[in-house]
């Protein structure tokens, strides 16, 4: 595919970021332990990240687009330039930093861009801290929306199970006849408990495909239980969830407190 040769944060600019190939290879003999690669339907290939947590948050917008919230998305989206930084503002930020390459990028139906970086919060220094927030002001400046997820916040435990246990059971033959059973159930009778669709023959593996095609709903920041409810509406705001998440310059230092 073409390289990104157009000004950064023009329109040109970002047909060409979601035309291209990933800006990254996640490969060689430091990076097979943390690969991950997946299938992803709506980008038609194999993706590869860089870790587990990055792959939740691969899960998650993939998730999401096929609700509709988003329009596209792309892993390793870009390379931002040097030129970039030509002003005298930061001349403290060295070189690697500022060519930088983000894990993941989405955009919205209404045209809202997000770039996002993921990392594990233990992992997380001030200096890194510091590094988000500069990037969250310079990605503003062209009306990129900066956001860090982490496996604290949002992509909190019961989420990325969730996330692993929809996907894994998305590839599962399952029959037609048996999501029809669960949608009429759920019709005539309302949201209802995991315990009360098991006592009619209807299993998480069911629930979970159904899930993934966004035909049935259950909350997914919550643990999965036998008392969850299962409806035909939305029941999770995954979007603002996963949207709303900005950098947090006291993270480092509140989790210094709670240790």
């Amino acid at each position: 595919m073409n390289a990104i040769t157009a000004p950064f944060g023009s329109h040109l600019w970002l047909s060409q970021v979601f035309e291209s190939d990933p800006a990254r290879k996640i490969k060689g003999r430091t990076k097979w332990t943390h690969r991950h690669a997946t299938w992803v339907e709506p980008l038609n290939r194999l993706a590869y990240v860089e870790s587990r947590n990055e792959l939740i948050g691969l899960l998650a917008l993939e998730h999401l687009q096929r609700q509709g919230a988003i329009r596209r998305f792309k892993e390793q989206p870009f390379t931002t330039p040097l030129d970039l930084w030509s002003s005298d503002i930061e001349l403290d930020i060295p070189k690697g930093m500022r060519e930088y390459t983000p894990d993941l990028m989405a955009e919205t139906p209404q045209g809202d861009l997000y770039v996002i970086e993921v990392k594990s919060a233990r992992y997380i220094t001030p200096q890194m801290e510091r590094s988000f927030e500069i990037w969250k002001d310079r990605f503003a400046e062209y009306d990129l929306k900066y956001l860090v997820w982490t496996d604290r916040d949002p992509l909190a435990a019961p989420l990325r199970q969730n996330l692993l246990e929809l996907r894994r059971a998305a590839v599962q033959h399952i029959e037609p006849d048996e999501i029809h059973q669960l949608i009429d159930l759920l019709t005539n009778k309302g949201p209802l408990p995991i315990w009360t669709l098991y006592g009619h023959d209807l299993d998480r593996e069911l629930i979970s495909h159904a899930a993934w095609q966004g035909k049935v709903f259950f909350p997914l920041h919550e643990p999965f239980t036998r008392q969850t409810i299962v409806s035909l509406n939305r029941t999770t705001d995954l979007e603002n969830a996963l949207f709303s998440t900005e950098p947090d310059m006291e993270a480092w230092w509140n989790a210094l407190e709670a240790a």
